[in-house]
């Protein structure tokens, strides 16, 4: 035992409760459940990731064993750091959020696609199964009651998914522009020409059919990151040789 986890079923805040941070616990790097579904990720090397205790307590209660929870914080690098050591994919159920007016997307959607986007970044190929919407909310606990209703959703590749939420809700071509380049943004992270050749194929109908779309927001993103690493190691550079007491001029 290293710590305690509550959840408050009133609708109150805070939802969560949690032991405070102490030499032993750490909130935002635990993987709840991770004793239970280690055997499991690393047999099928997948993990099902899930918002909070309650939901991955109901998915290995009805068999889907290698689930595990963040305990209701932002998934982060320290959490995909542990799970890359056991898992090569991960999949997301996010919660089934009452979307607000003044949202383009529910909240636990936004809150996949952001995590999503950090899972490729550290090398894990990533899905999403989606708790169908039926305007209340809903979560893995409340809507998992046997091991069927988990198989009747299907599981979809997160780059696709991300690509129709993305579009479907882009209204103006500022929007699709956001959206064109938040996804060549994922497409960047994946170091495979293979991989996103095969995404560009499937996205070109998002752009009326033209590859080079897709291709010189790709190029754009992979430059942009090109610069940053260049200017993070002449930064570095310069403060390696302050360091050493040598002094850089312009000549």
């Amino acid at each position: 035992v290293i710590g305690f986890t509550s959840r408050n079923f009133d609708g109150s805040d805070p939802k969560y409760l949690n032991n405070s941070d102490c030499d032993i616990f750490h909130k935002s790097d635990v993987l709840f459940g991770i004793d239970t579904a280690r055997k499991e990720i690393a047999r099928t090397q997948m993990a099902y990731l899930v918002e909070g205790a309650p939901d991955c307590m109901r998915l290995q209660s009805i068999g889907v064993t290698n689930t595990v929870a963040c305990l209701g914080s932002e998934w982060n690098g320290s959490h995909f750091n542990q799970l890359n050591k056991v898992a090569t994919a991960v999949c997301f159920i996010p919660d089934s959020d009452v979307i607000k007016p003044d949202q383009r997307l529910p909240h636990g959607i936004e809150a996949v696609i952001k995590a999503g986007m950090k899972a490729i970044e550290h090398g894990l190929t990533v899905f999403v199964r989606e708790i169908p919407a039926d305007g209340k909310k809903q979560d893995a606990d409340s809507y998992f009651h046997n091991k069927e209703d988990f198989n009747n959703i299907p599981k979809q590749d997160f780059i696709l998914w991300l690509s129709e939420k993305l579009f479907s809700t882009s209204q103006t071509i500022d929007d699709k522009t956001t959206s064109l380049n938040r996804i060549a943004s994922v497409l960047s992270a994946l170091n495979d020409s293979t991989k996103t050749d095969f995404y560009i194929a499937q996205l070109k109908k998002y752009t009326d059919g033209q590859k080079k779309t897709w291709k010189d927001a790709l190029k754009q993103r992979t430059g942009d990151k090109k610069a940053t690493s260049r200017c993070a190691l002449t930064m570095t550079n310069t403060t390696d040789s302050k360091d050493f007491g040598f002094i850089i001029r312009n000549n």
